[in-house]
């Protein structure tokens, strides 16, 4: 159930427009449908997921209620068994999905269970006074937000019941993003945000593009303002690094011989000149 890539509802002037109507679309899809009533949004932090959800909520009308990470399975269900009717947001949800208690839950409020005439109803085994009720048929919709999914059956099981939409990244679409981002309003400055962007862009194979998203600029944009003449230096410190892997990995795609790898990877890394050479050896025998 992995999302297309085109979407409808699209804007030339909206910020990150594809992924974010594409959610829109989806949250749209699910307060319709009758036959699914769960949507998982995957996708790295920082690029409005949680933000974009609440904001199509409240525009639409539909009710609904934000759980973050720190819903403990109990704190979970109660919350389901109180708000049965709403559309329950559960943002960084990966705490809940390693836990077998919360992920049972999850499964029979997604999915109708068999023998239940099409009612789908979670309970509560153990008994405590914490329980707000032994069960109750749950006629809601569940959206979960998360940038880690964790390998498994109740994961697997979980996805099958569910709308699955993974948000599309790659380094040229993160610069693209970026690049969208620098227009926000959140950036006063447009002369140095500039500045900041190209200095992404022109050290982008020194950092994890994986892990660059709009609170990245936003903390350069900042830290220029407040620093003008040092923000590089301090902000180098603060970006992403990339893995030693990934590192080699670019340095066998560029044109600098090996002394200035080696040096490089020092600096990036803070790492020895006998572990780049390990790493360099690592990377030949796997190709």
């Amino acid at each position: 159930r992995r999302a297309g890539a085109n979407c409808t509802n699209s804007s030339a002037d909206a910020l990150f427009m594809e992924h974010l109507n594409c959610i829109e679309d989806y949250l749209t899809f699910l307060t319709k449908t009758h036959e699914f009533n769960g949507l998982i949004i995957f996708g790295p932090a920082g690029w409005g997921k949680s933000t974009h959800v609440e904001q199509a909520l409240a525009k639409s009308g539909a009710p609904y209620l934000a759980l973050g990470s720190y819903s403990t399975p109990l704190h979970f269900y109660n919350a389901l068994c109180e708000n049965s009717n709403k559309i329950i947001v559960i943002d960084d949800c990966a705490g809940l999905f390693d836990d077998p208690k919360a992920m049972a839950i999850l499964k029979a409020a997604a999915w109708r269970s068999a023998g239940t005439e099409g009612v789908r109803r979670i309970t509560w085994g153990s008994t405590t006074n914490k329980v707000v009720q032994p069960s109750t048929d749950f006629l809601g919709k569940l959206v979960f937000l998360t940038n880690a999914l964790p390998m498994g059956k109740d994961a697997e099981a979980l996805k099958s019941r569910c709308l699955f939409y993974e948000i599309p990244m790659d380094k040229e679409k993160t610069i693209q993003l970026l690049k969208q981002a620098t227009k926000s309003k959140h950036f006063k400055n447009k002369a140095v945000v500039g500045k900041v962007l190209d200095h992404i862009i022109s050290n982008i194979g020194k950092h994890d593009w994986r892990q660059l998203n709009f609170r990245t600029l936003l903390q350069g944009h900042e830290l220029a303002l407040h620093f003008p003449d040092t923000w590089p230096g301090l902000w180098a410190r603060l970006l992403p690094k990339l893995s030693p892997e990934d590192l080699i990995s670019h340095f066998d795609q560029s044109e600098i011989n090996t002394k200035e790898q080696e040096l490089e990877f020092i600096r990036v890394t803070g790492l020895s000149r006998r572990t780049f050479y390990y790493y360099k050896k690592e990377a030949s025998s796997d190709a």
